[in-house]
């Protein structure tokens, strides 16, 4: 490698391949963004769901609580049907 023209050339390979090197990081980086990307608003939208599943959630609490007191109230409404039966 005394030689400058040959000192030249190995510099200038190098240089491609630094460039080749530099593109190839450049397009990774925009695909990872753009990973990062998708996977927020993938995020997001299970933070929607899991919003939706709560209130979901709840309102079956209290369709259980309402659709007690309403079975109770029947259950009541026969009892005292068959007990007015037996007295008469």
């Amino acid at each position: 490698m005394t030689n400058p023209e040959t000192k030249a050339q190995y510099e200038g390979a190098i240089l491609n391949q630094l460039v080749k090197n530099i593109e190839k990081v450049a397009v990774i980086e925009v695909a990872v963004k753009q990973n990062t990307q998708k996977l927020d608003n993938i995020d997001q939208r299970l933070n929607n769901i899991d919003q939706r599943l709560t209130n979901i959630e709840s309102l079956l609490g209290w369709l259980k609580v309402i659709g007690g007191a309403v079975l109770a109230i029947a259950l009541s409404l026969i009892a005292n049907f068959v007990y007015s039966f037996l007295i008469n």
